[in-house]
Parts: structure tokens; C-alpha cells; sequence
């Protein structure tokens, strides 16, 4: 299902982009900075992106007017941060707009990592009792990594 690029988020990927840190601290969580292919190939790069994922906010960057590349750049690790950014900062936004406060980097992550429908089964709450307890442990290290 294509995405639907909310005014509000896409404002924020040009005024209020999400801080450095927290595309680092995905990077580490993801692959210890390392450019490998992940999820028994269906992720690449220092981030691990997926195709689909990369399509979503490739749509995203060309609403905001920012370059987009193709999937064969997720190995690229500048290109793939970059993106990382955008999509950050778009999930940022979809989590805010649903929990009716700001997101923290640990429940934009679970949004990165579960997509917006995984991380809705969980009622995008970073503490729920069923999330896994890898992705929990994730979750939170992203968040100490941040500050």
C-alpha cells in the first residue's frame, strides 16, 4: 500500500529533521557500523535498509523536493544516512501524531524497525509487554545511544 505523505511530516523533514545522533545511534543498533547485507539478504548497508522501505522514502524525498537515488545506493553509506534522516524524521512525525506527544528515538526506531502497522500491534508503546525482548533491548539501546 503506497504511503501518504502527511502535511505535518513532511514539514518537519525540512524544518525539524531529527538530530544526528539519532540516525548514529540507529547505525549502530542496525550493523555496528558496518556496510553488511542483513535479514538474510533483504537488507543492505550501515543501515539495513529493505527496498520497500527505501521506495517509501524515496517518495517521501521527492515531496520534500531532496535528491533520491536508487535502492542500489543503501550500500552507500552517506546516501543511506541521508535517507536515514528522512525517514527518521517522517516516522518521528506518524509516531507523534499517534501517541499525541513528541517521540522519543526509542519508539521511532520500533516505527523503523516494525514499520507503522508492527509497531501499531504494540499500541506504540516502547515498554509493551508482548514487544519481543530483542527488539525491546534494541529499542532502548537506541535510545541511550542518543543522548
Amino acid at each position: 500500500m503506497p504511503i501518504a505523505v502527511c502535511a505535518a511530516a513532511l514539514a518537519s523533514i525540512l524544518a525539524d529533521p531529527v538530530p544526528a545522533s539519532w540516525v548514529a545511534a540507529v547505525e549502530q543498533v542496525e550493523s555496528g557500523g558496518r556496510n553488511v547485507t542483513g535479514d538474510k539478504g533483504a537488507a543492505k548497508g550501515v543501515l539495513q535498509w529493505h527496498a520497500k522501505a527505501w521506495a517509501d522514502c524515496s517518495r517521501v524525498r521527492a515531496a520534500a523536493g531532496l535528491p533520491t537515488w536508487s535502492y542500489a545506493s543503501a550500500g552507500d553509506p552517506a546516501r543511506a544516512r541521508a535517507y536515514a534522516s528522512t525517514w527518521l524524521t517522517y516516522l518521528r512525525a506518524r509516531v507523534s501524531q499517534e501517541i499525541g506527544r513528541p517521540a522519543m528515538a526509542c519508539e521511532t526506531w520500533l516505527a523503523w524497525n516494525l514499520g507503522m502497522t508492527g509497531f501499531r500491534r504494540y499500541r506504540f508503546q516502547a515498554w509493551h509487554p508482548d514487544l519481543p525482548a530483542a527488539r525491546y533491548d534494541a529499542a532502548h539501546r537506541v535510545q541511550a545511544l542518543t543522548k
